[in-house]
């Protein structure tokens, strides 16, 4: 359970992070993103979430973060 973060939730970047899985979480996110995916990120796979995001968006994903990017099985509010 994450909850009560300013800016987001979970991030990820690229390099070292790449491949990384986001899986079976539950964020709420009063401000700020559930899950932001950016930094040249790759391969970043996001399953069986309940994300709820009141002021912001529930995943966010950089267009130069999009490469192999999968998501699925995940609730949004």
């Amino acid at each position: 359970v994450i909850y009560g973060n300013v800016t987001a939730g979970i991030v990820t970047y690229g390099g070292k992070n790449a491949g990384n899985e986001i899986v079976n979480n539950t964020i709420q996110q009063a401000t700020g993103d559930a899950i932001v995916v950016n930094g040249s990120a790759s391969n970043v796979r996001i399953y069986n979430n309940v994300l709820a995001a009141t002021a912001g968006y529930a995943v966010r994903v950089d267009s130069n973060s999009q490469v192999g990017f999968d998501s699925d099985y995940n609730l949004f509010w």
